[in-house]
């Protein structure tokens, strides 16, 4: 909460208005990150081995996203 509140305050003070700051979880980023290249070959966009080397990689980004990050910022401003 203290890192909301500072983060509103840094943008507050350069001149921005109406600034609205949440956190947000990695989880659901992360499950359609993984499920993306599946999704793609059922609907026919991708070939089997297209998708099978699209899933390794994406598993591999979304464990790096895992093992980085447990929570990123959201922030939506606006400028008078």
């Amino acid at each position: 909460m203290r890192r909301k509140i500072g983060s509103r305050l840094a943008w507050s003070s350069h001149g921005w208005v109406t600034v609205l700051a949440r956190q947000a979880a990695t989880g659901g980023f992360r499950r359609s990150l993984v499920a993306w290249p599946a999704s793609e070959h059922r609907k026919g966009a991708m070939s089997l081995t297209m998708s099978l080397s699209s899933a390794a990689v994406c598993r591999l980004i979304a464990g790096y996203f895992g093992a980085i990050t447990k929570a990123y910022l959201l922030v939506s401003a606006r400028k008078p």
